[in-house]
């Protein structure tokens, strides 16, 4: 098995107030939502979600993700998760939540972890595209949480 991983960063405002930002980005019921391609997503407990992602084929390497994922409202201004468990995929990362000018700077940053059935031969190349894929789903997942985001 191949462990590739992948980090992406990103800063943005929202045109809303900081508490109404972080209160929308530490939504479980909003997180899935917008998450992307699920197959299930289970609250396990009031800050805790166990994800089942769709799973994806590419060039004859079949992935399901699996991860069970905390997230943690640590003060005014930011959030982390991390993933519980040891399942095939993991999750770290924290958003900050900055007041400017009548809107609310958001600076992202999460990694992505998964160990994926590739033969050794293929394990260079593949990190290089899962490092991609995994920066492109952040991507989207972060444009529509901004999208659903409430104003006020």
């Amino acid at each position: 098995m191949a462990r590739l991983s992948g980090t992406y960063t990103e800063t943005f405002v929202v045109h809303a107030p900081a508490s109404v930002v972080l209160r929308h980005f530490s939504n479980l019921d909003a997180i899935v939502a917008n998450y992307g391609p699920l197959e299930s997503a289970e609250k396990v407990g009031d800050d805790v979600l166990k994800f089942v992602v769709k799973e994806k084929k590419e060039r004859g390497v079949r992935f399901q993700g699996r991860y069970t994922c905390k997230y943690t409202v640590e003060s005014e201004t930011r959030m982390s998760w991390r993933t519980l468990g040891n399942d095939n995929m993991w999750s770290t990362g924290h958003a900050d939540f900055v007041s400017k000018n009548g809107g609310t700077e958001v600076t992202y940053t999460q990694t992505i972890e998964s160990e994926v059935g590739v033969p050794r031969i293929l394990a260079a190349f593949a990190r290089g595209v899962a490092s991609r894929e995994i920066a492109a789903g952040i991507k989207a997942y972060l444009a529509r949480m901004r999208a659903a985001c409430p104003t006020g």
